[in-house]
């Protein structure tokens, strides 16, 4: 395909359209930039589509509120149950639906504050839309909004648009939290059969105590909710009892919410989730990871139906690396090392899931995959990714020195001497970058407290808590690249100084058993098998027990291990080595070849769904919607067209929009990157096609865009790519990696365009690497 390409170029978009500083001053007066809320800028963050009516919302959560619009009422009413599951981005969007269709709905703008309760800048704003709304309600409806103005402080006449909230754990702070209790206890007196207040109520006590206010009594938090429940028996409250009790000592008291939890509003991921809180407290390991698997289900289907990118969801990738850890310690490796890899396939961001940067799907990913590879000893994998973005060298040095010794034991296993020297070398380098990086660090802490003009005494306490953070880095790598120095030791016969190293760094016991065993130390070795599978219900440390015992010649002791292991086996993958290595012991003992047995039914877990019908395992990108559109030639261009070839298909919102014209003039340059990588650019404009021919009439050959814009002036494209918001009826930028079979694979919709371009060229050729087969 090789369409006319058009030219707008800025020259032109001076000479068609006001120049970038008039249009600003324009806008500056008549509307916000393109792509921005026209409401305010609390606006701008947030869902942009519009809501619908989702499955699996708790219809019996009644709450009810001040609106003529029956429609309005019923997203008020999902809005809550989402918050409830702590859905907050779709509790925003069910609570801005209700405003779409009531605007004065002042319970619709409390939602989304109460929806932003990890963004009070935004709920600030976004409640005192409620504020000047709460004459058109009832007096109820007006306690729940005075209490939350007050708490984030938008309360009274003298309101502030700019407003920080009190540091954490600060006597201000404490004390409006207090406050805010005070509120809710005083509007269940008046309102008494109020049950969401009740619920409300116990869930900001659990959130007072995580913020430093101690909660009286926890039974005293648990009457609350039994009178939730007492109305309700299906309330999501479950959500908060199980937060309430979520400990090892007190796990018990909760078994049956965990059963009851994932019922209570079971189209919200998170809710599925945190019964396998409990699970895990109890040591029930199999029902962990069945409750982490239906999360990801649930999540994943709702991803890729109302195509959302990973990472966009609240809690998501901790649900993940949860349920790796899960399937690991359960025995389902292949299944573990599976969704560890897809973790790290999907699709990053900037500003969502950055490799090395904070808590997300490519950092957990990576994270899992080393230790399952590591715990199961999947040394032949290890070493076929080594190479590979899985086991990628990452900038932090303590991880580097991470994916360093998971190759060292991949080269101690294979007695590889050469391949523990380079692992070596690869924790010395890490080990000198952690301790370049404290210098430098203790350098510029020290210069930025002096230029600011600080007291010595301060300047010497911001050094000294640097130097001592970075220190406690710089020593974990020592300790790294020491425990590497033991495994080669080991390999060179220097076994008495290999076992000393290896137990003074706290190498793994199960290994360390293992090896005291090859050295003849049948005591020392029982006696670190036995501690590393203290933990009940976790299948690779009793196994390596099991194997050490029968090893040591302690029959006895091994039957009663093995039978206990078998108690766990019905999802092992038993050709991995920590069993494999089993099969002796089990042909001693008259089992089959496979002897795992079936899981025991328990009667406390409550009815599950088939998780095949909650979701896919794994998130797969979603297909393209497609589109057929005229060039300024009046030539159709198609989606089609480009079958059998990725396409960087980019939506812009005119060129009266400085940001859009910014965002084309950086794809310019790098366009033939992009085609070198095999991928086409198209972008679809607002503008229609009297102007986009105009534009082509206006200027050289040697000045036109090296790809084709297309005309949408009815944004019908634009909705369907979900480049619009719904609330507002306004175009969004929208920026979409579509691969050769017609997959969304990576997407950027927001109120500015997409600008990393260099980013982005080097995440779509990722992506494009990956395979697009589903589950």
């Amino acid at each position: 395909m090789s369409p006319r390409v058009l030219p707008l170029l800025p020259a032109l978009l001076l000479a068609v359209w006001p120049g970038p500083t008039a249009l600003a001053q324009e806008t500056a007066t008549a509307a916000p930039p393109e792509g921005h809320s026209h409401i305010g800028d609390a606006f701008n963050e947030g869902p942009r589509q519009a809501a619908y009516l989702m499955p699996g919302m708790n219809p019996e959560v009644v709450f009810p509120v001040s609106s003529e619009s029956e429609a309005a009422r019923a997203f008020v009413q999902q809005g809550v149950v989402q918050l409830h599951g702590f859905w907050y981005f779709e509790a925003e969007r069910s609570f801005r639906q209700a405003a779409r269709h009531d605007p004065d709905c002042a319970m619709a703008y409390w939602g989304m504050a109460m929806a932003n309760v990890e963004n009070e800048a935004r709920a600030h704003g976004l409640i005192r839309e409620a504020w000047e709304r709460r004459e058109n309600c009832s007096e109820r409806e007006r306690h729940y909004i005075e209490a939350l103005a007050r708490f984030h402080g938008a309360a009274g006449k003298d309101f502030a648009d700019e407003w920080e909230p009190p540091a954490r754990r600060s006597k201000e702070d404490e004390q409006r939290r207090k406050r805010f209790v005070e509120d809710l206890e005083e509007l269940i007196y008046e309102h008494p059969d109020d049950v969401e207040a009740k619920a409300f109520l116990a869930n900001h006590l659990w959130l007072n105590m995580r913020a430093g206010i101690s909660i009286p009594s926890r039974q005293a938090n648990q009457s609350i909710l039994d009178q939730v429940f007492a109305a309700v028996p299906n309330h999501p409250a479950h959500h908060y009892r199980v937060h309430l009790w979520d400990s090892r000592e007190t796990a018990e008291r909760v078994t049956d919410s965990a059963a009851a939890i994932g019922h209570s509003a079971p189209g919200i991921a998170h809710m599925w989730h945190m019964a396998g809180h409990i699970w895990a407290k109890l040591d029930r390991h199999d029902d962990a990871a069945w409750q982490q698997e239906a999360s990801a289900r649930v999540d994943h289907a709702h991803m890729m139906r109302d195509r959302v990118m990973p990472d966009q969801i609240h809690n998501y990738a901790h649900n993940n690396e949860w349920l790796c850890r899960s399937l690991r310690h359960v025995g389902r490796v292949r299944d573990s090392i599976s969704l560890a890899r897809n973790m790290i396939e999907l699709p990053r961001h900037p500003v969502w899931n950055a490799l090395g940067d904070g808590y997300n799907s490519s950092n957990y990913g990576l994270r899992r995959l080393r230790e399952t590879l590591e715990t199961f000893e999947a040394w032949r994998t290890t070493l076929e990714l080594a190479e590979t973005m899985y086991i990628q060298r990452e900038d932090d040095p303590e991880q580097r020195a991470l994916r360093a010794r998971l190759l060292a034991r991949a080269h101690h296993a294979r007695n590889d001497i050469d391949g523990l020297h380079a692992a070596l070398e690869e924790a010395r380098e890490a080990l000198r970058d952690a301790r370049n990086r404290r210098a430098e660090s203790i350098d510029e802490t020290e210069s930025d407290a002096l230029a600011e003009g600080k007291p010595n005494a301060d300047v010497d306490e911001a050094v000294a808590a640097v130097a001592k953070s970075a220190t406690a880095t710089v020593r974990d790598v020592l300790k790294l690249e020491r425990e590497i120095e033991g495994l080669l030791w080991w390999c060179e016969g220097r076994q008495d100084e290999a076992l000393e190293r290896l137990t003074e760094v706290g190498h793994d016991r199960t290994h360390l058993a293992r090896l005291h065993l090859e050295a003849g130390d049948t005591d020392k070795a029982l006696d670190l098998a036995r501690k590393a599978a203290s933990a009940n219900g976790i299948s690779q440390p009793l196994a390596n027990l099991c194997y050490v015992l029968h090893t040591a010649g302690k029959p006895d002791e091994a039957r009663e291990k093995f039978d206990e292991l078998r108690q766990l086996s019905a999802d092992f993958d038993l050709d991995f080595p920590p069993f494999a290595r089993l099969a002796p012991l089990a042909a001693e003992l008259g089992h089959p070849t496979d002897w795992r047995i079936e899981a025991s039914a328990r009667d406390d877990i409550g009815e599950r769904p088939p998780l095949d019908q909650l979701g896919p395992f794994r998130w797969q990108p979603s297909p393209a919607p497609g589109f057929e559109l005229p060039d300024g030639h009046g030539q159709r261009i198609s989606l089609d067209g480009y079958r059998g070839k990725p396409v960087l298909v980019v939506f812009f919102l005119g060129f009266g929009c400085v940001h859009c014209v910014e965002q084309l003039q950086a794809l310019k340059p790098v366009a033939d990157r992009f085609n070198a990588a095999g991928i086409e650019i198209v972008t679809i404009g607002t503008d229609d096609l009297e102007q986009l021919a105009y534009a082509d009439e206006s200027v050289d050959d040697s000045e036109r865009y090296p790809f084709p814009i297309l005309a949408d002036p009815e944004l019908t494209e634009f909705k369907r790519w979900r480049a619009y918001d719904g609330f507002e009826e306004l175009s969004l930028h929208g920026t979409f990696l579509v691969d050769a079979q017609g997959l969304v694979r990576w997407q950027d919709i927001g109120y500015e365009p997409f600008m990393d371009v260099d980013f982005l060229l080097g995440e779509s050729v990722r992506l494009l690497g990956l395979p697009t087969s589903a589950e």
